[in-house]
């Protein structure tokens, strides 16, 4: 299953294109993150999918870490998690209201690719 990202404004959640050519990871067009950002201004968070763990990886470390004021939540068949870098730099995992967890979780897991 290929990598899927969005990034949340406000109430509005864009689907944004995934041009890595793995399927474990993503990386988005910057041209399409720039035009989003000219929009929309700094997202609340960014989402993206993985495969069985909702566990940030090595490269989703470096990504919290370059966009340290955004959210970043994670989800799978599995599990739905958020995450946030603390005013020290430190990973903490942040509570996400249980009627998000499932719209979230509808939207992302249940559209068809």
């Amino acid at each position: 299953m290929k990598e899927r990202v969005w990034m949340l404004f406000g109430n509005v959640l864009i689907e944004l294109t995934n041009v890595s050519k793995e399927d474990n990871r993503f990386i988005t067009d910057p041209k399409e993150v720039y035009s989003l950002l000219s929009t929309f201004g700094e997202p609340r968070a960014i989402v993206h999918t993985h495969e069985r763990s909702c566990s940030p990886s090595a490269l989703d470390m470096e990504s919290i870490k370059a966009w340290k004021d955004v959210d970043w939540i994670i989800v799978s068949p599995n599990c739905v998690r958020a995450f946030r870098l603390s005013a020290n730099g430190n990973l903490e995992e942040i509570d996400l209201d249980p009627l998000l967890l499932q719209v979230l979780y509808d939207l992302i897991v249940e559209t068809p690719q």
